[in-house]
């Protein structure tokens, strides 16, 4: 092989060919009141269903649009280009209601609960700020009507909820979390702990965490369950994991000068008598510097066997990942997934003040853009307006090692090689670079194809879909004003794995649990990593190996028809999808009136990706490992 002196070839993973352009679009969605462009940090208040809609529960909270006042839905039907005021869900803007909503099949499980920057007692406000559960159900035609809202919390005097959070058990019980502000503040003459809490906004009035649960489809819920008490104002989220629900929170008393309030969190099992929880425990230590800013600066996501956590640590203010593992019920390590102080969300840089984001928590495995939403305002406590952008969701399909002098590219698919070049002797001004051997159906490209020794290039190679497999060796050069450096390495073409349902067939009859078979194969030299089963397009179940025989439980699903779909991934992401087989659902009833919410990509991890490239921010190989393909809310 020719020398490769002054030329180092770096292995990257990139998205599509065009990473450098993935924000597609940004535009306003409609204004927001004062202190609003905070939006709500932990509520889940944006979803995608499965007709390609987008819904976002919007508090708007400003004069001059009373006909749009108060909470409300907007919608988008092209993929969050634009959004039309769709219908109102609580008209009052000084209820300063915000919602917690959870796609269930085509329906929507919704809670309606208080949530503004300040929560000091108002004994005018205060016996108005309850928590209500609705369902907003399917029409059959794009649409969605409300059902009577349920009462889940109503306050005793001098106290007020706020933040409330939801969850769908395995079982199909609802759940409704809430923080209960207390009657009284903290005195930091009497416990100095609560010496920063802001007594400005009521944050150094303790919350208790109160939690409901409905066994009849949401008609009606029990009485509420305190699991725990915080020192001040708190935050955290709710969410199912497979059989269990995990509960997780943190307050406003930011956690230094001594004082450690660590994230704490709860859980407990569908097979537990219903007003079993565990005792809090923490959730993962404060040292040096850790726990949930606010308990709410975080975004959360489930995969059945965990939970997938992002968030901002609450005295440096940089950016983590944690899994939460459902097996063990503990919180994994933590990997450091930005490093800029001060930030929760990457964003592109102007002079705007900017809240925290929201986005779906899952999307179809079809999706090829990522919408998240956030006010923009000229600061922290001025009117604004509600923004929307559009990030590109294509994700690499495949990781090519040069190190090791190969590289593998999956027919119909393209791969992105980052190539530095260096100064050595012999090499001096401009290089061009070229590329040899490749087989017929490859292309490729660099980006530049000139350039100045000591900067770098993107080689991109392309296969069309019907490339056989193969092996070639291909040459890699470069050519400066004086001398020449070279490097060989093998490409092998390799065909998407394949992919069958094989039982049940087309047209059968289900019902109670029902076993689906399927097969897949990968091509020479690679496994099978995953296999899906996807219900409807979302994501069910998942399984290792070649074969899988997944259980579904159609007892959780509408009566009637229904598409499975299989897909297969081989070792290197690849993947194949199947046609999808119709089949028809009949049971004799529904248990509790919901149906399973299935599963869907998890975003945490791409959003981030994405936000950060609108942002230019440079990220680390491997940054992304951890995060899995697909996940369900909660």
């Amino acid at each position: 092989m020719a020398s490769i002196q002054g030329l180092a070839v770096a292995v990257a993973v990139f998205a599509a060919r065009a990473a450098s352009a993935q924000l597609l679009s940004k535009s306003t969605i409609a204004p927001v009141g004062s202190a609003n462009a905070l939006s709500t940090p932990a509520a889940r208040h944006i979803v995608r269903m499965a007709t390609g809609t987008y819904l976002l529960a919007l508090q708007r909270d400003r004069a001059g649009a009373p006909s749009q006042s108060g909470l409300s839905w907007y919608r988008s039907d092209d993929d969050g280009q634009s959004w039309t005021f769709y219908a109102s869900i609580n008209p009052s803007a000084s209820d300063r209601h915000t919602a917690d909503v959870v796609p269930v099949g085509a329906d929507l499980a919704m809670v309606e609960s208080f949530d503004a920057p300040s929560i000091v007692p108002n004994a005018t406000l205060d016996p108005a700020r309850n928590v209500y559960f609705q369902w907003w159900r399917s029409n059959g035609a794009s649409g969605w009507t409300p059902d009577p809202r349920a009462l889940v919390f109503t306050p005793e005097t001098g106290t007020a909820y706020h933040r409330g959070e939801l969850a769908v058990d395995s079982a199909g019980r609802i759940w409704v979390q809430a923080f209960r502000r207390t009657a009284s503040s903290c005195d930091p003459a009497k416990d100095a702990r609560c010496a920063l809490c802001d007594a400005g906004n009521g944050d150094n009035y303790g919350n208790d965490i109160m939690v409901s649960v409905s066994t009849d489809g949401g008609r009606s819920f029990s009485p509420g369950q305190m699991l725990g008490s915080t020192l001040c104002r708190a935050g955290g989220r709710l969410i199912s994991a497979g059989s269990k629900l995990l509960l997780v929170w943190n307050d406003y008393s930011a956690n230094e000068n001594g004082t450690v309030i660590v994230t704490r969190f709860v859980q407990r099992d569908a097979s537990d008598p219903v007003g079993t929880w565990s005792a809090p425990q923490p959730a993962f230590p404060d040292d040096p510097v850790d726990g949930i800013y606010h308990g709410a600066a975080l975004s959360a996501v489930s995969d059945g066997a965990g939970v997938h956590v992002v968030y901002k640590d609450q005295n440096r203010m940089l950016l983590w990942y944690r899994r939460f593992d459902v097996a063990t019920g503990t919180f994994g390590a933590r990997v450091q997934v930005d490093d800029s102080e001060q930030d929760w969300a990457p964003f592109p840089a102007d002079t705007a003040f900017h809240g925290y984001p929201a986005l779906p928590e899952t999307l179809p495995l079809s999706a090829r853009a990522l919408p998240y939403v956030y006010g923009q305002a000229p600061n922290a406590t001025g009117p604004g307006d509600e923004v929307v952008m559009r990030v590109a969701a294509d994700r690499p399909v495949a990781t090519l090692s040069l190190e090791a002098e190969r590289a593998v590219l999956p027919a119909g698919k393209t791969i992105a090689i980052k190539v530095q070049t260096m100064t050595a002797s012999g090499l001096s001004g401009t290089v061009q670079l070229d590329l040899s051997g490749q087989p017929a159906g490859i292309h490729f490209a660099f980006d530049p194809p000139r350039l100045a020794v000591g900067d770098t290039a993107v080689l991109t190679l392309s296969a069309d879909p019907g490339t056989p497999n193969g092996s070639s060796m291909c040459v890699l050069g470069m050519t400066g004003t004086s001398g020449r450096a070279q490097m060989e390495f093998q490409l092998d073409v390799v065909k998407p794995p394949a992919v069958a349902v094989r039982d049940p067939r087309t047209g059968s009859i289900l019902s109670g649990i029902a076993h689906v078979d399927v097969e897949a194969n990968a091509s020479p030299g690679l496994g099978v990593s995953e296999v899906r089963l996807l219900v409807d397009g979302a994501v069910s179940a998942k399984a290792t190996g070649s074969t899988a025989t997944f259980s579904w439980d159609t007892t959780a699903a509408a009566e009637g028809a229904h598409d499975l779909t299989a897909v297969a991934v081989d070792d290197i992401g690849s993947s194949t999808s199947t046609a999808p087989v119709r089949v028809e659902v009949r049971n004799s009833a529904r248990v509790g009136g919901c149906a399973s919410a299935g599963g869907a990509e998890s975003l945490i991890g791409l959003a981030l990706a994405t936000a950060a490239t609108v942002r230019r921010k440079r990220w680390k190989k491997g940054r992304f490992g951890w995060f899995t393909d697909c996940g369900s809310t909660g």
